[in-house]
């Protein structure tokens, strides 16, 4: 049996990065190897491409400028009747699609100001908002994303073009600085990119932050929940990080591999779910259609520090811990574990006990017991069937049958759950199960 280098020793091995034990073998087996040549020489084609876009000229000092969101369109000759009715069409678009809604300003802290001149609460397409040293700022595309932006940050923003049927993509250029930032739920099925000069970031319902370092040429990526997608302008071409994930790409280089993120700094990435309205208690879980897979490897929970919270500073503290053992894959404490079951049955108020449940699912299911967290899922359903996470906790009952080998009964709760939970995101999912696996 052939071993062929990793496609990161290929890679590492372009970048002269390769250690010395390991380069002699890689270079002997890609001098014999076609297969390998070829990848090789396709990577090496990548990277002539990233080094030879364009640099991002300017003193970082200066106000911004708006970046181009959408390339134009290379019409052929001969389609003057096509391009007519592609005009009327967009036209009809144009008229019926709602001005794009401004970027709000939640929050500030002190010492925040707008680079151009007007009033500070709205931000229309285009303009630019400035943190300056001394406070942070939240804001906020209505609906959709809440950012918060760190002292001495700079971004603008703009609203792609896009058809007139669905949502139009969001863009938002992060020229220095950094923040954090959470997607809500009436996120799903949007799309954001947000760009700086050395990459762009794909958002795919998430809570994430980013930062770019002007003098390294580089940028950097956090992923609490869900998932991004990290590029250097090429399409197709960049890494996936996942919650739990980070990565960093400098200008004219390949972003690096995902790392796992320490406890620190995903307890950092926490501060997303204090954007804003700042609720009791979140599970911490993306917005797509892979919700559910993270909530069953073991998600966690976020707990207000607010003194008014509803829930009781053990239960807080209780929490924390089994967060940070989620987070270093290790084992629980079994009297915190104890304390997060008390008070789950003590909870009535769906905001606090929805994600409370959901929370102690996730955590049975990352110690070994889905008898237990189907019990928790099920009564987040029974008990809240409105509630906005209601279709996460159906979609992950049928997951645990359909892992149980009962297929009859994993359609019956898909289909119920394509019922109630049309449009939500795990609809998509149920009903791919229901087209593999008919009766």
């Amino acid at each position: 049996m052939v071993f062929h280098p990793t496609q990161e020793e290929l890679s590492r091995l372009l970048d002269g990065e390769l250690g010395s034990q390991r380069l002699r073998v890689v270079l002997d087996h890609v001098g014999h190897c076609s297969r390998c040549q070829a990848l090789q020489g396709a990577y090496s084609q990548v990277r002539l491409r990233v080094r030879g876009l364009p640099r991002v000229e300017g003193s970082w000092d200066e106000a911004p400028r708006l970046s181009p969101a959408v390339q134009g369109w290379l019409i052929p000759r001969g389609l003057v009747v096509g391009v007519l009715v592609g005009m009327v069409g967009m036209g009809i678009g144009v008229w019926v699609w709602p001005n794009p809604p401004a970027l709000k300003v939640v929050s500030r802290g002190v010492g925040t100001e707008r680079l151009v001149a007007g009033v500070m609460d709205r931000i229309p397409v285009g303009e630019a908002v400035q943190a300056i040293w001394g406070g942070d700022v939240d804001l906020e595309i209505p609906g959709q994303v809440l950012f918060r932006m760190k002292a001495g940050s700079t971004i603008t923003w703009e609203q792609g073009r896009g058809m007139w049927i669905g949502k139009r993509p969001v863009v938002v250029n992060l020229l220095r600085g950094g923040f954090v930032a959470r997607t809500r739920e009436s996120f799903f099925g949007s799309r954001l990119e947000v760009r700086t000069p050395s990459g762009l970031v794909q958002v795919r319902g998430t809570v994430f932050s980013m930062e770019v370092e002007p003098k390294a040429d580089a940028t950097m990526v956090s992923v609490l929940a869900g998932k991004v997608f990290f590029s250097p302008y090429i399409k197709g071409v960049g890494v996936e990080v996942a919650g739990g994930q980070g990565s960093r790409m400098r200008g004219g280089q390949l972003p690096e591999v995902p790392r796992k993120l320490g406890v620190v700094e995903l307890e950092g990435l926490m501060e997303g779910y204090r954007i804003g309205e700042d609720p009791d208690a979140v599970v911490a879980v993306g917005i797509g259609e892979g919700r559910v897979e993270e909530l069953l490897r073991g998600a966690p929970l976020y707990v207000s520090d607010r003194r008014d919270s509803r829930v009781h500073p053990l239960v807080k503290r209780r929490v924390k811990e089994i967060n940070a053992a989620l987070w270093e894959g290790r084992g629980m404490d079994i009297r915190a574990v104890k304390v997060l079951e008390v008070a789950v049955n003590g909870m009535r108020d769906g905001g606090v006990a929805v994600p409370f449940r959901l929370y102690a699912g996730s955590v049975a299911m990352w110690r070994g017991d889905p008898v237990s967290a189907r019990l928790h899922f099920e009564r987040v359903v029974e008990g809240y069937p409105d509630h906005p996470q209601a279709s996460l906790a159906l979609g992950a009952v049928g997951e645990l049958v359909r892992r149980g080998g009962d297929l009859r009964k994993a359609r019956e709760i898909f289909k119920d759950l394509l019922h109630r939970y049309p449009k939500s995101p795990e609809a998509p999912w149920a009903r791919e199960f229901l087209q593999r696996y008919p009766l």
